[in-house]
């Protein structure tokens, strides 16, 4: 039997930080590149760019350097008026956060390296705003193989109201679309990976090994005054209620992926905290790349196992 391996990267903005850091503490470990030994990397906005990079052959240790070095330019830190102008802004206006910033950081990252140049197999995720459905960059498409890498990263990554949409042109004669936020449908992308694996590749549910991992996440508990009433003070102007798609999201992907392939064929990496971590909250930086490293060590006999043994490296 040949073992397929998966690594599934969820979304979650600057909490992605937590992301890279679980990946290098584990390929410090391994004391071999982490990208070897998978078969495929599938990712969702900020774990879609954390994909894109491994691909590319950027450290995981080199990408918490970039959450810590250019976390604040892409969502950077703001009193109060600030924080409530922005607020303001996102409600009624326009975009939250500067796109150009995310661009630019991309680019000094990235540099110019096409999406197809990855020496692994990627999948990520996105959304057609054009088409009004999801929309999967694969480096196996030669269509998609020439758009320059920090382009899909920046289409993945480009949350509602946060940033705005990318348009590419992926239609007829070069027919420009609209992209946006992976995680809208997918934010965890385990079954994306899974769904790859059979229908492209061939690969029986049996045959595949997957590691997931999140961006920490608060359980989600709604109060009395949420399960009678529909006034926007009580969902706390929506927050709350993203909260309770994005877990419900979360817990029903990571559910159905243990379902199918069995728990001796799956593990996840995550943390459950005190407070829901805002996914522009670049002040939580150096708390989510501890909570990464910390998490990934005490999960690593395990993930051993089943990923680094000597001898499982993609040929």
């Amino acid at each position: 039997m040949s073992i397929f391996r998966i690594l599934s990267l969820d979304g979650g903005g600057v909490r992605g930080a937590y992301t890279a850091s679980a990946l290098a503490a584990l390929e410090s470990k391994v004391g071999a590149p982490l990208v070897d030994h998978f078969d495929l990397i599938v990712g969702t906005s900020t774990g879609g760019i954390i994909a894109i990079g491994l691909g590319l052959g950027v450290a995981p240790a080199r990408l918490v350097e970039f959450y810590k070095q250019r976390g604040e330019d892409i969502f950077p830190r703001t009193g109060w008026l600030t924080s409530f102008v922005q607020t303001a802004k996102q409600l009624f206006v326009g975009t939250k956060h500067d796109q150009e910033q995310l661009l630019n950081a991309l680019k000094s990252e990235l540099s110019d390296e096409p999406f197809g140049h990855s020496k692994c197999p990627l999948v990520i995720v996105s959304y057609n705003a054009s088409r009004d459905g999801p929309h999967l960059f694969k480096t196996t498409r030669p269509d998609h193989q020439r758009f320059k890498a920090y382009m899909v990263a920046l289409a993945t990554s480009a949350a509602p109201t946060y940033f705005s949409a990318v348009p590419l042109p992926l239609g007829k004669d070069g027919e420009e679309q609209v992209f946006m936020d992976g995680g809208i449908w997918a934010n965890c992308p385990a079954l994306v990976g899974v769904a790859e694996a059979v229908r492209s590749y061939g690969k029986r549910l049996e045959d595949l090994k997957l590691l997931s991992v999140g961006t920490t996440y608060k359980p989600f508990t709604i109060g009395q005054a949420q399960t009678q009433g529909s006034i926007v003070l009580d969902w706390d102007f929506g927050r709350d209620l993203a909260a309770l798609v994005g877990s419900a999201q979360q817990a029903g992907t990571w559910g159905t992926t243990q379902f199918l392939l069995g728990e001796d064929h799956c593990i996840r990496v995550t943390s459950t905290t005190g407070d829901q971590i805002p996914l522009d909250d670049s002040s939580r930086i150096d708390d989510l790349i501890a909570l990464g490293a910390r998490d990934a060590l005490e999960r690593f006999d395990s993930v051993e196992r089943m990923f680094f043994a000597p001898g499982r490296v993609r040929s």
